[in-house]
């Protein structure tokens, strides 16, 4: 995949992460120096049951790993020959099915001139040639291209060991920043072909992770090549989520018409509504046994007799492959897989979309139409399990293919095929932290992952973004999120069911929609929820607090928001925190004591905390720039001030990001107006920063970039500009340009 993307590092930069990487050597050759395969993938799987303790990694120091496991993924793709892409009929001659209208979504927008002219460049001009992902085309005229890969589960061991180091990889992403890595992870790409559903999921997460981080950092939207985004389609357009219910009748397999049936009382058909995943997942996952609407009703009649219709080459027509209800339930997936090529009827074009299909048809074949909730719960819980993944792989297909295409023309035509994608994501994402209990075994906490995943990877396009509330629930959109910050409260305060991973994506997505809100809603419920989970006592989960700070960081401009946050209690809460939070580092100056580090450290508090009180820090900050001379007054009393100087004083304990903060408040306090001088002149603080101004030259870039501004505005006043003068402070300006390793700093 190295091909498919440029990056454009100046020089500095990769100077500056090979010097970096180059700490990293004794950890990389712990595993490297494995010579056997499975040993190496088996210490990686031990590392990845470790806590990860210290701060977030380049992932560019990883990449020697990740080289060799792509090399095992290559490896492991040429001996399977799963190195395929969805071949061309002859002539090039999709014929589209005709009594299974839903299954040639995928096919009708891929051919579509709205989609072709999204592709429309030299890069993209052979766009879906059916063999573009073998390297050597004149080979492809002399070799018979096999693609039973498409049709064929790989050995039992050798699809563990794939798991095995997907997972590790999904571990190093969370735990890592920085995206350009395509080259040492494009031997999974192949994965995708393989029926198991566990590892084609894994590999969708992960590429779709990669897509979203390279979004965030690269302009270039075309991130994967036609061929890969061909077969994303499939799989994001191949269920549908949502159905009018006067179709029901209809052939054509819709997650929402399936799904709602399978849970739903006959007698609730009625109507015109539409029916939701979320209701049906709901029901099977929470609802109680004792009520009276706990029947299961599977619509046969969706799949059973199976019929695929598929153009046939050799006799130049539309033909139909049927299997019946018995064989399907006699027969096992793997087994439908091999009769489908033993047949020797149905062109090889189409193997990729029926193996799709097939999983669901078996998903659903039941021995009876309607299942009790209680009864049947072993049959509800094998539905569950092989529906379970595949949810979630359409939703990861969205999100990845929201991120790897020009989003106003494409995420149209997904939405238009797909009418109620974003409503269906918004309601799954908004059943976090769900009142009603559910059971452990039929969890949705990572179907509820996915499709916020997929929601905030399209909400990254602003002009997207007021189309998304819309279809979410209308003008009300922001209400559903304070009843959800509602609920993380809860959990929060009980200390029960607190999921973290979905806190961050949650906080990152309320973020991103802050500006489609009217300021009366962000300012009257959503500034006042967040606060008082900002608020909690004793609450430490640091990186859900530190989310919750980032969002109200970007409220504080408003005096309206700052008037929430301070009756909700955000101004007493910021001088506590800090006051309670640093004397605690102070007297416990070891925490960090036993983690592992591969760069220099220059703190001891441990990384969660140290960046709670970053951001904590931070909002302080934005509330001196945007408050009145009045509140800030009231903000600085001893106490804050003596917390701000004890980390002037122990930068040792507390590091150079958060003496950047404290440094940043007191230039902000500096510039706002002369009478802040005063104030810290008289808690010792200008004293204090130009006595230990030495020690606050250190390599941190934004720590260098602010000490000249910190000067400048201490001078603004004459007796600071004698105290400046006197001390030769501006000597100490002048050390990045003599001192090579704090030059780096600002180079980089």
């Amino acid at each position: 995949m190295s091909d498919l993307r440029f990056y454009n590092f100046n020089n500095s930069a990769k100077a500056s992460r090979d010097e970096n990487a180059k700490c990293y050597t004794r950890l990389m050759n712990f595993f490297l120096d494995l010579k056997d395969d499975h040993e190496f993938v088996s210490k990686l799987k031990d590392y990845h049951k470790q806590e990860w303790l210290r701060g977030p990694d380049d992932i560019f120091v990883w990449i020697p790993v990740l080289d060799r496991l792509n090399k095992l993924f290559k490896e492991i793709a040429e001996k399977y020959h799963l190195n395929i892409n969805i071949p061309d009929l002859n002539g090039n001659n999709d014929k589209p099915s005709m009594n299974r209208t839903n299954s040639n979504e995928s096919i009708d927008i891929l051919n579509s001139d709205a989609y072709k002219n999204i592709f429309d460049s030299d890069s993209f001009n052979h766009m879906f040639v059916s063999n573009e992902f073998i390297n050597n085309s004149n080979a492809e005229d002399k070799i018979k291209i096999s693609y039973d890969a498409f049709l064929t589960q790989l050995p039992e061991d050798i699809e563990i060991f794939i798991l095995d180091m997907i997972n590790f990889i999904l571990f190093l992403l969370e735990n890592t920043f920085g995206g350009s890595v395509d080259s040492s992870l494009d031997g999974i790409l192949p994965f995708l072909n393989v029926p198991n559903m566990e590892i084609k999921l894994g590999s969708m997460k992960t590429l779709s992770i990669l897509s979203s981080r390279s979004f965030e950092t690269f302009s270039c939207k075309k991130i994967f090549p036609t061929y890969i985004l061909k077969k994303i389609v499939i799989i994001a357009l191949y269920l549908l989520c949502s159905t009018p219910i006067q179709n029901v009748k209809d052939e054509s397999f819709k997650l929402f018409k399936v799904l709602p049936k399978v849970l739903t009382n006959p007698l609730d058909l009625l109507g015109n509504t539409s029916f939701n995943l979320f209701e049906f997942l709901t029901k099977i996952s929470s609802k109680p046994f004792d009520q009276e609407d706990n029947e299961l009703i599977i619509p046969e009649s969706n799949f059973l007799p199976f019929s695929f219709e598929y153009y046939s080459e050799k006799n130049d027509c539309s033909e139909i492959f049927k299997l019946d209800k018995e064989t399907i339930m006699n027969t096992s997936y793997d087994d439908l897989l091999s009769l489908v090529k033993q047949q020797n009827l149905i062109p090889e074009h189409y193997w990729f979309k029926i193996s799709i299909e097939l999983y669901l048809v078996k998903t659903f074949a039941t021995t009876k139409n309607k299942l009790n909730l209680k009864n049947d719960a072993a049959e509800i819980k094998k539905i569950f399990d092989l529906l379970n993944p595949f949810v979630q792989l359409k939703f990861y297909s969205v999100g990845l293919f929201s991120c790897s295409a020009y989003y106003k023309d494409v995420i149209s035509l997904v939405c238009e095929r797909d009418e109620n994608i974003l409503n269906c994501l918004g309601k799954l994402t908004f059943s976090g932290y769900s009142l009603e209990k559910e059971r452990e075994e039929l969890s949705l906490q990572d179907i509820i992952h996915s499709s916020l995943f997929a929601l905030e990877c399209i909400s990254k396009e602003e002009m997207l973004l007021e189309n998304i509330n819309k279809h979410l629930f209308g003008n009300a959109s922001y209400s559903y999120f304070t009843k959800l910050l509602e609920r993380i409260r809860i959990a929060l305060v009980t200390g029960k069911n607190i999921d973290t991973k979905y806190n961050v994506q949650f906080f990152s997505l309320l973020e991103n929609h802050l500006w489609t809100f009217s300021d009366f809603s962000v300012n009257s419920d959503i500034v006042d929820k967040l606060t008082k989970i900002l608020i909690i006592p004793d609450c430490k989960d640091y990186t859900t607090l530190c989310g919750v700070s980032k969002v109200l960081d970007a409220c504080m401009k408003k005096s309206d928001s700052r008037t929430a946050f301070e009756n909700a209690g955000g101004y007493t809460f910021l001088k506590t925190i800090l006051n309670k939070e640093v004397d605690f580092c102070i007297d416990n100056p070891n925490m960090n004591e036993g983690v592992e580090y591969y760069t220099k450290v220059y703190r001891t508090v441990p990384f969660k905390q140290i960046s709670f009180l970053s951001v904590i820090a931070s909002l302080f900050s934005k509330i001196i720039e945007f408050d009145s001379n009045d509140k800030i007054k009231t903000l600085l009393d001893t106490a804050i001030l003596n917390t701000l100087n004890k980390i002037l004083l122990n930068r040792n304990i507390f590091g150079l990001t958060l003496l950047s903060k404290v440094l940043n408040i007191i230039q902000t306090l500096l510039n706002k107006d002369i009478v802040f001088f005063e104030i810290l002149q008289e808690a010792g603080t200008i004293s204090m920063v130009l006595d230990n101004f030495q020690g606050f030259v250190g390599p941190l870039s934004d720590l260098l970039l602010l000490l000249p501004n910190v000067v400048s505005t201490i001078c603004l006043n004459k007796d600071g500009l004698q105290k400046v003068i006197s001390k030769n402070i501006l000597q100490y300006l002048f050390e990045p340009l003599k001192n090579v390793e704090l030059a780096k700093n600002l180079l980089y």
